[in-house]
């Protein structure tokens, strides 16, 4: 059973914290009423696709969520509306269409938040968190399909359970599994076309990518020294079947990570592109020039101080791979090459 509340996050708690302030302020002059959606943003000084990743699509959803907030005793923020700001707010409420399923919606949105923190810890086997993350999909695609960054999110929380668990406990298919979450997750993304959850959109980019690497290990699991030709054949071809799907989600990680302005994350999606594109070709030439390229990005990037801010993660993953490339292409490695990565002497 999953108690543990998510952590929260101070920049969503910020923008909801200046949209309570500005609605009230508002309401003690009576004129919250008169406000579309865009003048309100205007006068929070946020953006209407902010308000609305939050749930507000009108003033009357901020109506309701703040005084959805004040029955719950929490989130309000200290703000104390006098009686004539607080008529006025439920009046408004009344308007909201979106109430009840705000409610719901909340209820859906904080189940997946713990779920997922949970399964990041490893507190929660990856069957029942399927389970559970499954179940509330399903409460969204048929209740709440508008919801698109919601649904993507919870995509994203099931391909990250297939990943995490192993064949034995989540099935034989967890690759294929993982990849169809996070790829359906994506298409959710992409079907809003004035998202800004370009975080969210690079997470779950990253996803098909890492469903697409469990499919590549998957079918090379299954040869054996006994593997007919067409069984090779047929292996082959899965594989480089799943190098062209991460050479499309790490392009689309990339420009999300661009979008974001995260150059490390964006060079480091870019590597992985042009590598699986020259494994697709089989382009020695093109492997070495992109684990090259990467090492030019990299110092590039060096802070004065010659240390690489929140890039443990990335040269993780790209420093096998550099003297992978380095064994296996010895000889065509010329020793120049090595310019980009040779360390500077101390001052």
């Amino acid at each position: 059973m999953v108690s543990r509340e998510p952590r929260i996050d101070p920049r969503r708690e910020r923008t909801r914290e200046v949209v309570f302030r500005t609605a009230v302020a508002l309401a003690e002059k009576e004129q919250l009423s008169g406000k579309s959606l865009r003048s309100f943003a205007k006068d929070a000084g946020v953006a209407v696709n902010t308000l609305k990743s939050h749930d507000f699509m009108t003033p009357a959803d901020v109506a309701a969520g703040f005084l959805e907030a004040l029955r719950k005793g929490e989130g309000t923020y200290n703000l104390k509306p006098s009686d004539r700001a607080m008529d006025h707010m439920k009046d408004l409420a009344r308007a909201s269409t979106a109430f009840g399923d705000h409610n719901k919606v909340q209820a859906i949105h904080l189940k997946v938040a713990q779920i997922t923190d949970a399964l990041r810890r490893r507190s929660i086997s990856s069957e029942h968190a399927i389970q559970e993350l499954e179940e509330q999909y399903d409460l969204l695609l048929t209740n709440h399909a508008d919801r698109l960054s919601l649904m993507a999110e919870t995509c994203n929380s099931l391909a990250l359970a297939y990943i995490q668990g192993r064949k034995k406990s989540v099935g034989e298919d967890a690759a294929e599994r993982a990849l169809h979450w996070a790829q359906t997750g994506l298409k959710h993304l992409e079907s809003d076309r004035h998202t800004r959850q370009f975080d969210l959109g690079r997470r779950v980019s990253e996803k098909v990518s890492a469903a697409a690497r469990m499919g590549i290990a998957a079918s090379l699991d299954a040869l054996t020294e006994e593997s007919t030709e067409a069984e090779r054949k047929d292996v082959r071809l899965e594989v480089m079947k799943h190098l062209s799907t991460i050479t499309v989600s790490k392009m689309k990680e990339r420009d999300y990570a661009r979008k974001m302005k995260h150059p490390l994350r964006a060079a480091a999606a870019e590597f992985h592109r042009a590598r699986a594109e020259a494994l697709i070709q089989e382009n020695p030439a093109g492997e070495i020039e992109a684990a090259l390229q990467m090492a030019r990005e990299l110092a590039g990037l060096l802070d004065p101080l010659g240390s690489l801010p929140d890039g443990e993660d990335v040269l993780t993953t790209y420093l096998p791979r550099l003297c992978a490339t380095q064994v296996a292409y010895r000889d065509q490695i010329k020793s120049e090459t090595h310019e980009e990565l040779e360390v500077p002497p101390d001052p």
